[in-house]
């Protein structure tokens, strides 16, 4: 969705409620709080719209496109629902894109930790509530995969998460909380080698290059 379609969107939906609905999203507005008016809002959200163009929302989309087109399933466009990315058999599915992380010899695929009221926490809700936790991998293109697993950099699996109990809690070295969902407790849906998609996430990918 471009910025001025995601701005019409936003516009349009505010005086039905929009922000009301969203106000665990959106704190500074909602019920209970002092009203403001449409444009006002549109400059407050406007940076995490523009967000969508940015690689990581482009890889987002990526993984969710590519979802559908092995599994079907009809798109959901708003980037602000809280009940998934996807429908599928009267499911609603919520696509995670992104490379494994390792530690000590377990494997998992992560989300940002959080607390009510803290920034991360709808998108913390909705993968641990919503029907279907799918995980989307591609193999990291940096240095140590260049060099000692060629071979795999075009892999792309699908992953959905069948134990959303065990997980693995950590901090970062920069300072951020992550749940860890091991593989171990995944369903392999799909895996192929794709060159051409493979290029398309790394591409967008905001691993580092180590």
């Amino acid at each position: 969705m471009s910025l001025e379609l995601a701005k019409r969107a936003f516009l349009a939906g505010f005086d039905a409620g929009y922000s009301a609905c969203h106000s665990e999203a959106f704190p500074e507005v909602g019920p209970g709080r002092e009203p403001i008016d449409a444009g006002t809002a549109w400059k407050m959200y406007e940076k995490t719209y523009k967000g969508l163009d940015s690689p990581m929302g482009t890889l987002g989309a990526l993984g969710e496109d590519y979802f559908v087109s092995v599994f079907g399933g009809i798109r959901n466009n708003d980037p602000f629902a809280t009940h998934g990315d996807i429908v599928l058999d009267g499911k609603n599915v919520e696509v995670k894109t992104q490379n494994s992380y390792t530690e000590r010899g377990h494997t998992y695929m992560t989300i940002r930790n959080a607390k009510i009221g803290e920034k991360h926490y709808t998108n913390l809700n909705k993968c641990m509530t919503v029907d279907r936790l799918i995980f989307v991998e591609y193999v990291a293109d940096n240095d140590y995969n260049q060099r000692f697993n060629p071979n795999d950099l075009d892999r792309l699996r699908i992953w959905e998460c069948t134990n959303r109990v065990r997980v693995h809690p950590y901090t970062t070295r920069d300072g951020r909380h992550m749940l860890g969902f091991p593989l171990s407790e995944m369903t392999l849906l799909h895996e192929e080698h794709n060159p051409e998609l493979a290029a398309k996430f790394h591409k967008n990918s905001t691993a580092g290059k180590f």
